[in-house]
């Protein structure tokens, strides 16, 4: 999916101004997010601080924050979750040398030319989001795990061991 053509700036030109640009974007903007999300009706908020990370090569950082809507693992219901992250970005044009970048900066090969915003954002938020979509420790998840229980909500008296009867078959 192409990004629109006014979300496609020319980085190196907002470098050199030293530049700050500001978005707010839809989660269903987003087609990689969409199977991990419960619902779309959420905003995306990012800003873009453009400068000089080295010699001829422009940088920015980029600020997300973003309240998603995931499923829980644990009890299968929706709940919300924070997403904020900064990351400092050196846009690297394809055939330069790279190791160019300072330390602090992540290397991102570009072709020349223009880039996406949408883009950067949306790969910033699938890598802020959590490895196990589950509730908080005091956020009420209503299937805990506890001594008392399987692991799958029910008491362990109800609990089917279809081998427990497999040591006294190994006797004979």
């Amino acid at each position: 999916m192409s990004a629109a053509p006014d979300d496609r700036v020319d980085v190196s030109a907002l470098a050199a101004e030293g530049a700050t640009v500001a978005r707010r974007y839809g989660l269903d903007e987003f087609p990689r997010l969409a199977d991990m999300l419960v619902g779309t009706g959420e905003e995306v908020e990012a800003r873009f601080h453009f400068l000089q990370a080295a010699t001829n090569v422009a940088g920015c950082e980029l600020e997300v924050r973003a309240a998603v809507t995931l499923r829980c693992e644990r009890c299968l219901e929706p709940y919300v979750e924070a997403l904020r992250s900064t990351v400092r970005l050196a846009f690297v044009p394809e055939g330069r040398e790279t190791g160019v970048v300072p330390e602090g900066f992540e290397e991102l090969t570009m072709p020349p030319g223009r880039v996406s915003l949408r883009e950067l954002v949306e790969d910033e938020l699938l890598l802020s989001m959590p490895l196990v979509a589950r509730h908080g420790e005091d956020d009420g998840c209503t299937r805990r795990m506890s001594p008392e229980t399987d692991g799958a909500g029910g008491p362990e008296s109800e609990l089917r061991r279809p081998f427990s009867g497999l040591k006294e078959l190994l006797k004979s």
